[in-house]
Parts: C-alpha cells; structure tokens; sequence
C-alpha cells in the first residue's frame, strides 16, 4: 500500500470542456461576430471571422432544454428560454442568471427592446423588465420584432427543406438566420448548415460526439479520432476545429462499436466487435475470422514495423500487407492489453503479462504476485493494471479503497511528472512518487462515472467517459 496526501480540490467549470452531440440544432440567432446556436444539448457559438466554434463557458451551468435563443443589441447578451425559465448569459464574465417563468410550456419567440425582453409561449406573451427583472404577462404581442424572424420554408433555396445523407435517410430543417449573403440552417441530426445565397453551395459545419460511451481516443499529430458506443466514429481536426462523422450505414461498416485505435504509415486501425477495422484513402476495410482472426471481438490494436498487432478475446494475430498471421503461442487466450515498448511487444492477458523478442515469448517476472490475478491495462513497461490494484515495475501498488476510488481500472497514461488512471468512479492523478493523489468524479467535474480512455493533449487531458468526451484544461 502506497501512502499519500489527498488533495481537495473545488469545481471549477472554467476549467472543463464537454464536448457533447450538437446535431440536433432546435434555435439558431447572430451577431456581427458569431452566429449562436441552441441545441439539445447546449449552446455553441460559430466565430464568422476566424470559421471556428466555440463552446461558451460559464462558473455556472447552463440551463437545459434550451428552446429558443437571442442575441439582445441592448445589452450583448444572449438569452436562452427554456420551457420553464428565462436566462441571460454574458460571454465576458462568463455568467449566467436565470429567471423563472410564470408558466411552463414550449417558448417559439424572442424579441428585445431598451427596457425589456419579450416572450412568446402557448399563444401568450410575457415581459421581462430589465430594471425590476420582474416578468409579467401582457395582452398583445403586436409591434415587437420577434425572432426568429423566419422559417425554412421562407427560403425556396432550401427546398425541400431536409437534408438527405448517402444512405438517403432524412433530416428535417428545423431553423434559419439569414446573414450577408448566408443562410444559415440547423437540422435535427445533421448539425448546421451554411447556404451561398449567390452560388447555391452549401457547407456542413458540425461540431461535438455523438451520444454515447467514448472508450477510444487515438492523438495523431492535429487530428484525434474518438470511438465508443456511440452510432459514429468522430475525428476532430483540432487545429481548425472540424468535425467529421463515419457511421455504420453510410460507410458499410460490420460496426463502429470502437474498443482502440492506432494508426500505420498510411491507415487508421479500429478494433470493434466485428472485426478490425482499416480506413485507407477514405475507404474501408474489415477484417473478420473469414481473413484469419482468432475471433471478431476484438479487444486492442497496435501497429509497428512488424505489422499491426490485433488482440481478441480468443488469441493474438498480426496483420502484414493485409495478410492475417496467427501467433500460435497465444491460442485461445483472452487479450485484454497490447503495448509497444522499444523492440518489445508486452501482452496482457487473465492469466499474467508476457514480453514478446522476436520469436521468443515469455513472462514478465511477478514478486508480488498480483500479476497473476490478470492483468487488464498496461502502461509502458512500468504500470500494470490488475483485479487488486495498480503494480508498479518497482513494485510499488495502488489499491482500493485505500488509494483508488473503484478496483476496475480501464485506463492509465502519464504526463510529465503525473500519473493519470481511470476507474469505474472517476479519474485518479498522482504525482510521479505515488505520494498525492487528487480524484476527479461528479463532486469535482464533470466526470460522473466510469473513465474508459485518457489521453494527453498537449497542456490538457481528454477522457472518454460514460457521458461523452471531456477535456481537463486546469493546473
């Protein structure tokens, strides 16, 4: 058992980013500079003049079910109206006050004047008074300038008015703003689009991962590709903030249920529950049991000189110019965890942690004998992953309770002098001696959960979480 000191730390939102599943676009309003977007999960924001978002930050948390939204030329405030309250968000303190309505039900309009804000819900009309920030009900709504101001169907340039993918499926136009010479739409499910008004070309700008659980985060110089549970693939282009989807039909994938990515000179590799997966020149490849694999579920993929190393739960294999060999030495044994060190391969597995030179294979020695127990998770050749705990190569151990939050451990990458874990209950960072810990759940952050993949990015930390994908960019 390790000793350390425990650090208590207080949220700060600040410092927290959760990119979640923007599709599903419900208002859309502009300023001279962004072009504000409500979504079902939450507000982002698209910078005109660098075309990059961003997603606003708050010390508080912003209301959910946000169903229309407005950009207040009185104030420069964005205001969010939900189905039971009224709030105003101000992007230079990065705060936001709520004020709750007098009824609940489904708002449809905003509009602003010098002493006011305007809502519209159920055929009624509410004021909000900036001064006694009362709001009180009033008979007419006539001589206000509502917003939004439009429909899809206001646009003959948008008909139909749905957006159809490769596989011929549709998605409804649900809002648009018309901007200097753009048209700018929100769909339910496709994200947003921006329409030339002049040339009729369109561009899809999206943003976020789709819904689900994120066990795969693979860094690749500006570009990171993100897998999981979820019904897409996501690479995000960090630099220009571009964000791409492959999912299941359109790109006749066996699935994209993502357990690990790596990458070769030329490919990204996938491991799913159907196979291992290659993308080359934007096309894919699956390679199942029918090529040579132990088995379809396949638990991890690494790439090196030699070839891609593909574990499964029934053996580990090696892919070679696309020709599948099986390594006979690890027959019918569950591998949970390949890790490339130096000219070695180490392979986790139940039954220990074996060391692969060239033809020869062997085990890792185990004086503390927790080894044995399996061994799920391998950092480099100095942490090892195990149903009692965390064994170092010096043989120092991490255990539970005593120094982590939950015995499953999924996770473990290091950065600099810091050691980052991830369990069924959060994240856990220690120094590089062991000696303080700091944990990361649903009473610090946003993390509330299990942490499936940690991975370094530059000067912060993503993790793949039950909720999605969630970036740690405080000290």
């Amino acid at each position: 058992m390790v000793l350390f000191f425990c650090i208590i730390t207080f949220f700060d939102p600040l410092e927290w980013i959760e990119y979640k599943d923007y599709r599903y676009i419900r208002s859309i309003d502009v300023d001279t500079r962004w072009i504000w977007v409500a979504s079902t999960d939450g507000i982002i924001r698209y910078d005109k003049l660098r075309e990059n978002w961003e997603i606003p930050r708050s010390r508080t948390t912003f209301p959910n079910n946000i169903r229309v939204i407005g950009v207040d030329e009185f104030s420069n405030y964005a205001w969010f109206v939900t189905t039971s309250t009224l709030a105003r968000y101000n992007s230079t303190f990065k705060e936001i006050d709520e004020y709750p309505l007098p009824i609940q039900g489904i708002p449809s309009h905003i509009a602003f004047t010098k002493d006011a804000v305007l809502i519209h819900i159920k055929d009624k009309y509410y004021r909000f008074d900036r001064n006694t920030q009362k709001i009180e009900k009033i008979t007419s709504g006539n001589n206000f300038d509502w917003r939004p101001r439009n429909q899809p169907q206001d646009f003959t340039l948008l008909s139909p008015y749905f957006i159809q993918d490769k596989r011929l499926r549709i998605y409804d136009m649900t809002c648009v703003i018309s901007d200097e010479g753009f048209l700018w739409v929100g769909t339910s499910g496709m994200g947003l689009y921006r329409y030339d008004i002049y040339t009729h070309n369109s561009e899809n700008l999206c943003l976020g991962v789709p819904n689900g659980r994120i066990k795969a985060i693979y860094i690749e110089g500006g570009k990171i590709w993100i897998g999981g549970d979820n019904d897409a693939v996501t690479l995000w282009e960090r630099g220009k903030n571009r964000w791409s989807y492959f999912d299941l039909s359109e790109y006749e994938l066996y699935s994209i249920k993502v357990k690990a990515i790596t990458t070769d000179d030329s490919s990204v590799w996938f491991a799913t529950t159907e196979g291992v997966v290659r993308l080359c020149d934007n096309q894919f490849k699956t390679f199942t049991v029918f090529d040579g694999l132990p088995s379809n579920s396949v638990t991890d993929v690494k790439a090196d000189n030699n070839g891609v190393w593909v574990g499964t739960d029934w053996g580990l294999a090696r892919i070679v110019k696309d020709v599948v060999v099986r390594e006979n030495r690890m027959e019918r044994v569950r591998i949970n965890d390949i890790e490339l060190v130096g000219d070695s391969i180490l392979i986790a597995t139940p039954y220990g942690v074996w060391v692969s030179y060239g033809k020869d294979l062997i085990p890792i020695p185990d004086s503390t004998g927790m080894l044995a127990t399996g061994v799920s998770v391998i950092c480099g050749d100095e942490f090892f992953a195990t149903k009692m705990g965390i064994v170092t190569k010096g043989g120092k151990r991490l255990t539970y309770p005593f120094d982590l939050p939950d015995p499953n451990i999924y996770a473990i990458e290091v950065l600099r002098d810091e050691i980052w874990i991830g369990t069924a209950k959060g994240a856990v960072r220690f120094d590089r001696n062991l000696s303080l810990r700091e944990i990361f759940d649903g009473k610090n952050s946003p993390i509330k959960g299990a942490v499936y993949a940690i991975s370094i990015c530059e000067n912060s930390v993503l993790f793949g979480t039950d909720n999605g994908l969630i970036e740690y960019e405080g000290p």
